[in-house]
C-alpha cells in the first residue's frame, strides 16, 4: 500500500525543479490527508516521472505543467496536464501502442522510443487502474492515471469510471 498524499508531494517538490530548469512553471495541487492506494511505489513513479517527462519534454519554454490528485469513490484519480504542443486525434488513439512516435515527434529533436506510454499504461493496468490520454493540437495535453482503493477490484473499477 502506498500513501499517495506524501509520495505525490514528494515528487511534485522533484517536478518542480525540473520544470524551473526547461524555463516551465509547475504546480500541484495534492488533496490533504491520506490517500491509500494499492501498488509498487517504484513502478508509480516511474509512471508519473515519464508523464511529467513527457510534459516538459512537449512542452514550451514559458509552458506550465500540472500535477493533480482527487479521491473518488473507488480510488484516486491523478492528473498531468500541460499546455505544450498537444497530439492531433489521428496520433492520440496510438500512443499507448508499443513504438508508436507521433509524426511531429519523431521529427523532432526530442529523443525517445516510443515505449514510455505503453509501458506507463501497462503499469496502470497491472495495478486494476487506467492510463487515458485528451489532446488539442496546439493547447495541451492531460493524461489521467485511475488507481484502485485497497479494497477494489479492477472489476468494480471499471464498473463506474470517475466523473
Amino acid at each position: 500500500y502506498v500513501d499517495m498524499g506524501p509520495f505525490l508531494r514528494d515528487l511534485g517538490e522533484e517536478y518542480a525543479e525540473d520544470a524551473r530548469q526547461n524555463q516551465m512553471t509547475f504546480t500541484s495541487q495534492i488533496p490533504p490527508g491520506e490517500h491509500i492506494v494499492t501498488a509498487d511505489r517504484g513502478k508509480l513513479k516511474r509512471v508519473l516521472d515519464n508523464l511529467v517527462s513527457n510534459a516538459v519534454k512537449y512542452g514550451r519554454p514559458g509552458g506550465a505543467i500540472a500535477l493533480t490528485a482527487e479521491e473518488y469513490e473507488k480510488g484516486l484519480v491523478i492528473q498531468v496536464s500541460d499546455n505544450g504542443k498537444g497530439i492531433s486525434p489521428q496520433a492520440l488513439g496510438h500512443v499507448f501502442d508499443s513504438f508508436f512516435r507521433a509524426d511531429t515527434a519523431r521529427t523532432s529533436s526530442v529523443p525517445g522510443s516510443g515505449l514510455g506510454l505503453a509501458l506507463c499504461s501497462r503499469i496502470a493496468q497491472a495495478h486494476g487502474g487506467t492510463l487515458a490520454m485528451e489532446s488539442e493540437l496546439g493547447k495541451g495535453t492531460t493524461v489521467t492515471v485511475t488507481l484502485p482503493a485497497p479494497n477494489q477490484t479492477a472489476a468494480e473499477l471499471a464498473q463506474e469510471e470517475p466523473v
